[in-house]
């Protein structure tokens, strides 16, 4: 494992083969919205910019929660529209103005936009595509035509990139299986963890809701409000603690109408919280007792890396992608259980809550996930030469 030092002087040496190269990186994804595609592109956009290195980012629309997370000295253009397909001729067009070195896209229907602009710009910048979601799973979603239009389009374009990454294992073998890509064809780069200024500041923070003043332990739980973050089986499982725990969930989506009616259902409405989505996240994730995540599939969930570098007790259902057991599964196996259990889920929270906080061990997993190590992989692959 690299030493910190070690780590600063390769990445100060990644960095300057790229001071001075006309165009810079180009990163692009759909919009600013609160999920970890962009939250992970906007601290490494800002990093590639700390470093000296010529960065611009491109989105379809610029709304989203995230917006003010990107400095005013960063060049941001906005494409005009929020679907992608409206998008490709204007982002061709970018790509004939800036020319740059390398171009890095997240998210699927982003990347599929980023392949199809570079070919019909004639600009032959190095391609990295990011895959962050299960694809399989995610095809399982869709409609049949759009399933069948969605996976051929991946096999067709896919392979045009230079390089194509994905935040775990699991996801890397799903991708290369489903979309015919030859084995080892998607190097893994897990999402990074916090700074560990974040955590200090977050404790030294006001506390930000009254439980946390409270005797009853606090669990926290930071996810959008979606059918894969399945948030019934976190509810049952609560309920059966019979009171033993609070819960605060972070997160907003389409299913808080029938989360909010759950609560309900289950007289949960004195013990669980449904606090919407919340800039100072991390000031919660401090002052919890564990965390937990309930979802059917995921990559590598940036609120559970977050959590384990607080040094947090973290539940994660074993979910498709395989963030959460490449994350906790070799230190901590028994904290991780099967999707949909709620049973499983609830013993495995009370055995946290019998047992003594031992924070260190949580946040030495972490510290192989900093942001400067996962920044100089991502570079790695940004300076290969094109195909």
């Amino acid at each position: 494992m690299l030493q910190e030092s070690e780590t600063e002087d390769d990445l100060q040496k990644a960095a300057a083969r790229f001071h001075g190269v006309s165009g810079g990186i180009l990163v692009y994804f759909p919009n600013f919205a609160g999920g970890g595609a962009e939250r992970v592109f906007l601290r490494f956009i800002v990093r590639l910019h700390q470093l000296g290195i010529p960065v611009r980012l491109v989105v379809n629309s610029d709304g989203g929660p995230l917006k003010g997370q990107l400095p005013d000295t960063i060049p941001c253009d906005v494409l005009g529209s929020r679907k992608s397909f409206r998008t490709l001729l204007p982002l061709a067009r970018l790509l004939r103005r800036e020319r740059p070195a390398a171009m890095l896209s997240a998210l699927t229907g982003a990347n599929l936009n980023s392949v199809t602009a570079r070919m019909l710009s004639g600009v032959d910048c190095n391609l990295v595509i990011c895959q962050r979601n299960h694809f399989s799973a995610h095809l399982r979603q869709l409609a049949p035509l759009r399933r069948l239009f969605r996976k051929s389009a991946v096999k067709l374009l896919y392979p045009k990139a230079d390089v194509i990454t994905a935040n775990t294992a699991e996801l890397a073998r799903d991708l290369e299986e489903a979309a015919g890509l030859p084995p080892d064809a998607v190097r893994v780069i897990p999402n990074p963890a916090p700074d560990p200024d974040q955590a200090a500041a977050a404790r030294a923070a006001l506390n930000p809701h009254p439980w946390f003043d409270d005797e009853i332990p606090v669990a926290v739980a930071i996810a959008r409000l979606e059918p894969a973050k399945d948030y019934p089986t976190m509810l049952r499982a609560i309920a059966r603690l019979e009171g033993r725990l609070r819960l605060i969930i972070l997160g907003e989506g389409s299913q808080r109408g029938a989360i909010e009616r759950m609560i309900e259902e289950l007289n949960l409405s004195e013990t669980v919280e449904l606090a919407g989505f919340q800039d100072n996240r991390f000031d919660y994730l401090a002052r919890a007792r564990v965390f937990i995540l309930s979802s059917i599939r995921e990559g590598f969930p940036n609120a559970l890396i977050e959590a384990v570098s607080f040094g947090i007790p973290s539940v994660s259902t074993d979910c498709a992608g395989g963030g959460p057991a490449a994350l906790l599964g070799q230190e901590f196996p028994e904290l991780i259980v099967p999707p949909g259990d709620d049973e499983a889920l609830a013993q495995a929270i009370a055995n946290v809550l019998d047992q003594p906080n031992e924070p260190e061990k949580f946040t030495a997993i972490a510290a192989q996930y900093s942001l400067d190590k996962m920044t100089l992989r991502f570079l790695d692959v940004l300076m290969k030469a094109p195909n």
